[in-house]
C-alpha cells in the first residue's frame, strides 16, 4: 500500500463527502493507496501544506491556488471536482438587498483569506469599489453566522452546504420558530455571473514529474471520483460516512491530564456537586486518555473545578444574583486567559469585559482565534503574546543604533 495524504481546506463536512466515502468504501485501498485525510482549520493553508511536501494532494478553491502559483508555488490543478460555486451572500428579507447594487452603503461580510474574490468581483461589476469604505463597508466575519443573526451586518457570506443551513436551523426570536427561506434574500454568485471554480485537487508539479507519481495521481483521482459517484447514488450512506469521520470524542493530550480532570470532578461531586452526564454512556472512557464529558451543577468556588484550568470536557454551572457577583467569581481564579459573555447587548459585554481579569473577552462564542487579534493572558496564565502585531514583536529582537557624528 502506498501512503498518501490529502489536505482538506476545512474541517470535516459534506463538502468533502466523496473522499470520506472513497476511504470507507475501500476505493482507495482497491487502488493500492493508504490514504490519510488531514482536516483543515483557520490556520491551515492547503497550498502551503502541499508545497512543503507535508501532503501529496490538497483541496482548495481555484482562485486561492492561482494566487499561490502567482507567488511562485510549485502547484498544479489536476482535477476540477465542483462545477459550480457554492458561495452565497445572504441578507434579511426586510434589508432591501435584492441584487449586488443594493450593497452600496451597507455593511457586507466576508471571511477573507481568499474567500472574498467572488464578492469583490460582484461589487465591482455593480460599480462599487470594495476598497472604498465610502461606497461599502467590508466586514471580516467569523466562520459562523452570528453577525447576521444579531443584525450587526447587512449581508453575510455563506456556503450553500453549511452556513446557509445554520441560519435556517436558528430560531427566530419573534416567532419562536426556525427561520424559513422566505425570511432571507439570497444572492447566488452563479446567477450574478462572478462565480469562480471552487474545490479542485492539486499537487506539486515537481512531485508529479517523479517516476510513478503520475500513475499514483490517476489512481487517487479514480478512487475519489468513485467516492463522489457513491455519494450521488447513496445519499443517506454518504451522510453517515461524513458523520462517522467527524470527531465526537477525542483523547486528552496525555493520560495525566485526564486524571487531573477526573480528580476535579470527583472532588466536586464529593463536596456536593451533581453530575448530569452518566460516564457509562461513553465506553471509550476506560480510565486512560479518553475522558467522558461532564456538566456539574450545585457547584461553588470552594471546588477546584470552578477556579483551576481543566483543559478537558467539563463545565460547572453556577447561579449568581447579579452581574457584580458574576464578575467577582470570574475573577476568583489565579488564571486569566479567556472569558465568554453571552448577551444580546454589546455595550453590557464591553462594560463587564473591562472589569474582567483575562487576556481575551468573547461575546456569544468561545475559544476562537483571529490571526489579526492578539492572543494573550494574565495572572498565572503566562506572559507574552501570540498572533496580531504584538505576536510578531514577541519573536523579533530590537536593535538600537545611537550614533554621534564626528565633528572637527
Amino acid at each position: 500500500m502506498i501512503p498518501i495524504r490529502l489536505q482538506l481546506q476545512w474541517v470535516t463536512q459534506s463538502q468533502f463527502a466523496g473522499y470520506y466515502a472513497a476511504l470507507d468504501q475501500g476505493f482507495y485501498a482497491d487502488e493500492g493507496l493508504d490514504v490519510t485525510i488531514l482536516e483543515g482549520a483557520v490556520e491551515i493553508v492547503p497550498q502551503q501544506v502541499v508545497a512543503a511536501g507535508d501532503a501529496e494532494f490538497g483541496i482548495a478553491w481555484v482562485p486561492k491556488m492561482l494566487a499561490s502559483r502567482e507567488q511562485g508555488a510549485d502547484l498544479v490543478n489536476i482535477a476540477q471536482v465542483f462545477q459550480r460555486s457554492g458561495t452565497l451572500e445572504i441578507s434579511w428579507a426586510d434589508s432591501g438587498i435584492a441584487e449586488p447594487a443594493d450593497w452600496a452603503g451597507k455593511r457586507v461580510g466576508t471571511w477573507g483569506f481568499g474567500n472574498e474574490f467572488e464578492l469583490f468581483a460582484a461589487l465591482r461589476q455593480a460599480g462599487i469599489e470594495p476598497d472604498d469604505p465610502a461606497q461599502v463597508e467590508i466586514v471580516q466575519q467569523p466562520f459562523d453566522m452570528s453577525l447576521l443573526l444579531n443584525r450587526d451586518i447587512d449581508a453575510a457570506e455563506a456556503m450553500i452546504y453549511n452556513e446557509y443551513a445554520q441560519v435556517l436551523e436558528a430560531t427566530n426570536p419573534d416567532t419562536g420558530e426556525l427561520y424559513k427561506p422566505e425570511d432571507l434574500n439570497v444572492i447566488n454568485f452563479n446567477d450574478v455571473g462572478t462565480a469562480m471554480l471552487q474545490d479542485h485537487i492539486f499537487a506539486r508539479e515537481s512531485w508529479l514529474a517523479e517516476a510513478g507519481n503520475e500513475d499514483i495521481a490517476v489512481k487517487f483521482l479514480r478512487a475519489s471520483f468513485k467516492g463522489w459517484i457513491f455519494c450521488r447514488d447513496n445519499f443517506d450512506a454518504c451522510v453517515e460516512h461524513v458523520l462517522d469521520a467527524g470527531t465526537t470524542l477525542g483523547p486528552m493530550a496525555n493520560v495525566r491530564f485526564a486524571r487531573t480532570v477526573r480528580a476535579q470532578v470527583a472532588e466536586a461531586v464529593a463536596a456536593g456537586a451533581t453530575a448530569l452526564i452518566d460516564a457509562a454512556d461513553f465506553p471509550e472512557d476506560d480510565g486512560g486518555a479518553y475522558l467522558a464529558p461532564q456538566i456539574l451543577v450545585n457547584v461553588d468556588h470552594s471546588m477546584r473545578v470552578m477556579k483551576e484550568e481543566s483543559f478537558g470536557p467539563v463545565v460547572g454551572i453556577m447561579k449568581v444574583s447579579s452581574d457584580a457577583e458574576a464578575i467577582a467569581l470570574m475573577n476568583d481564579s489565579p488564571y486569566g486567559l479567556t472569558c465568554s459573555l453571552w448577551t444580546a447587548d454589546p455595550e453590557a459585554a464591553a462594560e463587564i469585559g473591562a472589569q474582567l481579569e483575562t487576556g481575551t473577552i468573547y461575546m456569544n462564542r468561545c475559544d476562537y482565534l483571529d490571526p489579526a487579534l492578539c492572543w494573550t493572558g494574565c495572572k498565572d496564565t503566562g506572559r507574552g503574546a501570540a498572533l496580531g502585531p504584538l505576536g510578531f514583536y514577541s519573536v523579533t529582537r530590537p536593535k538600537s543604533y545611537h550614533l554621534k557624528k564626528v565633528t572637527k
